[in-house]
């Protein structure tokens, strides 16, 4: 196994944690999520390290993944792509908190959201809450603002 598969293997352990609901990521896959950060890594560059980033950024798996991953981001980036509604809700408890900010970024001629903490929800929160968090809001877009609620709730206890 390459040095870059050992940092995916890793990365999913970190984001994907024994407290995260597997019921919450049904059709995510550990490699997938775990690219999707390391990848967010690299092209945010100066926010947070770790910070997730959303929708559109999921193609960028296309150029440095198998086919098979790039399929499954590229199909989760076209179902998050329909429904920007459905976005600004499931981060929606995150910003009010000010822990989550959202950017407009251009990805060729695309226009797509992309999700990150803010300086204060770094301070506020374990770090490693706030990567977990955030990737589960990009990966999935459909969690309703209760179930993003009593999961931030579940996290805060574990602080």
């Amino acid at each position: 196994m390459d040095h870059a598969s050992d940092s995916i293997n890793e990365s999913a352990t970190s984001i994907r944690g024994p407290f995260m609901p597997e019921d919450l990521l049904p059709s995510i896959d550990r490699e997938a999520i775990s690219t999707l950060a390391i990848l967010a890594r690299r092209f945010l560059g100066s926010t947070p390290p770790g910070s997730i980033m959303s929708i559109g950024d999921y193609l960028l798996l296309e150029e440095t993944r198998t086919a098979k991953s790039a399929v499954v981001l590229s199909d989760l980036a076209t179902a998050l792509a329909k429904s920007q509604a459905t976005v600004s809700r499931s981060i929606r408890p995150l910003e009010v908190r000010g822990w989550l900010a959202r950017t407009e970024r251009r990805i060729g001629s695309k226009k797509f959201v992309l999700v990150h903490p803010t300086r204060e929800g770094v301070q506020a929160a374990n770090h490693e809450y706030l990567v977990r968090a955030t990737a589960l809001v990009n990966a999935t877009s459909v969690l309703s603002e209760s179930q993003l609620l009593a999961l931030l709730s579940s996290l805060e206890k574990l602080r």
